[in-house]
């Protein structure tokens, strides 16, 4: 049951979020200082991560303590998302789960903030930045074929913009999608050279019955010459499926795009989409 009156007012402010079950401290506050904003009338904003996004919350009681319900709709770099969640008051600390529609979730404590949360600084961003490229090197050593999440994706091509339009100013504007599309199919092609081991693609070829060009476009993310028939056969033999269901919710539009996700497709018995 929602409760009226002087509850409300104990919610009210910013509360900067310190710690999460599914991202790291360096990824938090890749945009800005990772927060929930709770504002009269029962609004507010919710950022972390390349997530931005408003939310609309009632004040109610959780097992007999003040607590929140929200629900929250807004972009995660540039990706319309949205979902729910809940917040027990803990003195100054909130504890809580967000909850995205048809995704993760994640639980979450947040303190409450004295200051105005702002921008982080030049130096700061700087320094989150180079923080978060080197969490994201000791990730690709630790796993070479690891599936990014969307923020992820953006400071590698973010990075990789900022080095190539240095040398290239020039540059084509649609050189971001395609760096995007790269980055992305980088862990899908990591993956299939992982699960053939030691076989070379001639050898693939000739075991699946699939021409070694589109075994190249498949593994090298070459859309033109992509079939997805055979793409998915080629998964199939190399006993890949579930990992690639997981890549493709990660990566709906690019896998939707080249004919890997049926619209709506959820889950990984369900993302690979199947003919007949």
């Amino acid at each position: 049951m929602a409760t009226r009156g002087t509850a409300t007012h104990r919610f009210l402010g910013t509360w900067r979020i310190v710690d999460t079950e599914s991202w790291d401290a360096d990824a938090l506050d890749l945009l800005e200082p990772a927060h929930v904003t709770l504002e009269a009338k029962g609004h507010g904003r919710l950022g972390l991560v390349a997530i931005e996004a408003e939310l609309d919350y009632q004040v109610v009681q959780r097992e007999s303590r003040a607590a929140i319900e929200f629900s929250f709709e807004g972009s995660d770099d540039g990706d319309r998302t949205s979902g729910r969640g809940w917040a027990v008051l803990d003195g100054e600390t909130l504890r809580g789960r967000i909850v995205f529609h048809q995704g993760d979730d994640s639980g979450f404590t947040a303190r409450r903030s004295r200051g105005r949360t702002t921008g982080p600084s030049r130096t700061s961003v700087s320094m989150t930045r180079k923080a978060a490229l080197a969490a994201l090197d000791k990730k690709f050593r630790a796993e070479a074929s690891a599936i990014l999440s969307s923020a992820e994706v953006r400071l590698l091509r973010d990075e990789l913009q900022r080095v190539m339009m240095g040398s290239f100013p020039g540059l084509s504007a649609d050189v971001s999608a395609r760096i995007d599309d790269t980055i992305r199919w980088h862990s899908l092609a990591s993956r299939c050279a992982e699960a053939r081991g030691a076989r070379g693609i001639r050898d693939v070829s000739v075991a699946f019955g699939i021409p070694q060009y589109r075994i190249k476009a498949i593994e090298g993310g070459h859309v033109g010459e992509f079939r997805g028939d055979l793409a998915r056969r080629h998964f199939r033999a190399l006993g890949i499926e579930e990992w690639v269901a997981r890549w493709c919710h990660a990566n709906r539009e690019l896998a939707t795009r080249v004919g890997l996700l049926a619209d709506g497709g959820d889950g990984p018995g369900g993302v690979l989409r199947r003919r007949g």
